[in-house]
């Protein structure tokens, strides 16, 4: 079989739509420029290494799916089928070049989605669970299952979900239950539901993806219209609830986490419509921007680059667990935190009005070395 590289990974590559920041693409993937992204494509869907690296994976899975046949089997033979409950699960999905990314770690579902398939002859019927469980809820599960009573005072993060298995229903689907995701090194935090995933990053804005009406994951809802910013506050809240409970990773970074969408907030997207496979970014690199930028197009796109962007953003930004907003932490000191990439964006009034004050020499910025902006 000849492997083509996934949709989501050729949208990536070609910034249509562009990955999140927080997206964390493949060595192979990353630094291609928009102008030879087609032929980086074709390159990589021709490599022998590609195609090796496809078929062996598929081939393992036929490997994984044989072996639980013959366990199975051997159940079955010994007359111990009825009286053995099975799990097929895993730690986590694979990538496997899902949106330019291989590997593990990122929050999509690919990666962080697992399966829970569930066998108890005569005691579970056959039926599909649609609510949202993680796998700090398998052990309290199980142990239910198998008539360990009280598993709450054990102390366990996770939930018992035995209830959903034993009923009679045929679908459950708890839509309102989250259940989260502490990303690894404190790279991210995400929240999870039946159709929703929130992402808070370290690197840019927030994200929200619709399962329901965007399965492939690449496009962001956060706060797009009044529906989705009750979804994404009321997700938002629950997931801060939880970081703070348990320390979640992305706490201990010294980094800004944006939570909210900043007001002029600049595409990532190509440009192609109007200026074929360009971006934002290698507008901002050109020696004469301004030709660009005195297009309405441009101006709309990319009001950071173009530096039209002079409105601070209402929102809330999240460091080290304490909230901030531009018009009242940041103002009293932009010396600590205008300098931060993310911070300057959200934050542009504020920070460029500081700015403007040291060039005059008002107020003179010295760095201090012990931050890392």
């Amino acid at each position: 079989m000849n492997f083509s590289l996934p949709m989501t990974a050729k949208a990536a590559i070609l910034k249509d739509p562009a990955a999140p920041s927080w997206s964390y693409r493949d060595r192979k993937f990353r630094n291609i420029k928009l102008a030879d992204a087609e032929e980086k494509i074709n390159e990589i869907e021709a490599s022998e290494k590609y195609q090796w690296q496809m078929s062996q994976s598929f081939g393992m899975i036929k490997l994984i799916d044989d072996s639980v046949g013959r366990i199975m089997k051997a159940l079955d033979e010994t007359g111990l089928s009825d009286n053995t409950i099975i799990v097929f699960t895993s730690d986590h999905g694979d990538m496997m070049a899902e949106h330019a990314n291989n590997d593990k770690v990122l929050p999509y579902k690919a990666s962080a989605g697992v399966p829970f398939i569930i066998s108890w002859p005569k005691k579970i019927r056959p039926k599909v669970v649609e609510t949202s469980y993680s796998s700090v809820d398998f052990v309290p599960t199980l142990l239910n299952l198998v008539g360990v009573q009280d598993t709450e005072s054990m102390g366990f993060q996770g939930i018992d979900a035995s209830a959903d298995l034993l009923d009679d229903e045929d679908l459950k689907a708890f839509e309102s239950q989250i259940r989260f995701i502490d990303g690894p090194s404190g790279r991210y935090a995400a929240a999870v539901n039946g159709r929703y995933t929130l992402v808070l990053n370290k690197k840019g804005v927030p994200w929200l993806f619709d399962s329901e009406e965007d399965p492939d994951e690449l496009y962001n809802y956060y706060k797009v219209n009044e529906f989705y910013d009750q979804i994404s506050t009321n997700m938002q809240s629950a997931l801060y609830f939880v970081m703070l409970k348990y320390d979640f990773g992305l706490l201990s970074k010294f980094v800004p986490v944006l939570m909210d969408r900043p007001a002029c907030e600049e595409t990532l997207d190509n440009l192609g419509d109007v200026f074929p496979f360009h971006t934002c970014a290698d507008i901002g690199e050109m020696e004469d921007p301004k030709t660009y930028c005195a297009q309405d197009k441009f101006q709309r796109e990319c009001p950071v680059t173009c530096k039209l962007c002079v409105e601070d953003s209402t929102g809330l930004i999240l460091l080290k667990g304490n909230m901030m907003f531009c018009r009242k932490q940041v103002t009293k000191n932009p010396t600590k935190f205008c300098q931060w990439k993310y911070i300057k964006s959200f934050c542009p009034e504020t920070c460029n009005d500081f700015l403007e004050d040291t060039r005059s020499g008002r107020n003179i910025f010295q760095p201090n070395n012990n931050l890392r902006w």
